[in-house]
């Protein structure tokens, strides 16, 4: 047996005006669809659609009058005129009081990033002071460790070339009543010291 889809229930004007308001309650910053209607409501989306068409895309249009003056104030509705052109609207003027209270929750959270970017934007800043201050102290540290190895090989090579190896093992090595050795460290004085050779 076939199910019969009977025909659609019919709903006033005033009837969708009121699930309307209803909806736009539940979801303040949603955009209007007809399948979440449909879903919220339990009416068709093509009633919806022959109905309340211009209603939904109005309700869906943010408002667009803006307080004039200086350039850095907030992005709001001018909240007297908001009023003045919904008064005889409810579900309109319900959803441009949400979207302003949207905006402002933005800007809110902006505010709030700011801060935290501006604090983490200083960490970084000591952070990098601190890593500066320590390189500079390692680099100062290897260079006197450099200077200070560069000074002792100076010193090193100063020292064996005025007394190369060769000469330092044969005067240390003499044997006391060697000839030998004499002869060689007199020649050494003689050739080393003027006073030590023929007057």
């Amino acid at each position: 047996m076939k199910n019969r889809v009977g025909k659609p229930k019919q709903y006033s004007i005033d009837q969708l005006d009121c699930l309307l308001l209803k909806y736009v309650e539940n979801n303040p910053s949603a955009t209007i669809t007809y399948i979440d209607l449909e879903r919220a409501t339990g009416v068709g989306r093509n009633t919806w659609s022959r109905n309340m068409k211009e209603k939904i895309e109005n309700l869906n249009r943010p408002p667009s009058i803006l307080e004039k003056g200086n350039e850095s104030s907030l992005p709001l509705p001018n909240m007297d005129e908001l009023v003045k052109n919904n008064i005889g609207n409810q579900q309109k003027l319900i959803q441009a009081l949400n979207q302003v209270n949207s905006i402002i929750q933005k800007l809110y959270v902006k505010a709030k990033s700011v801060h935290i970017f501006e604090q983490e934007i200083e960490d970084l800043n000591n952070k990098i002071i601190k890593i500066n201050e320590e390189l500079i102290v390692e680099k100062n540290k290897l260079l006197r460790e450099q200077v200070e190895h560069f000074s002792q090989a100076y010193r090193n090579i100063a020292v064996t070339s005025s007394y190369p190896d060769s000469e330092l093992k044969n005067v240390f090595d003499f044997k006391k009543g060697d000839k030998k050795n004499k002869d060689k460290i007199m020649t050494d004085l003689i050739e080393q010291f003027d006073m030590f050779g023929p007057k």
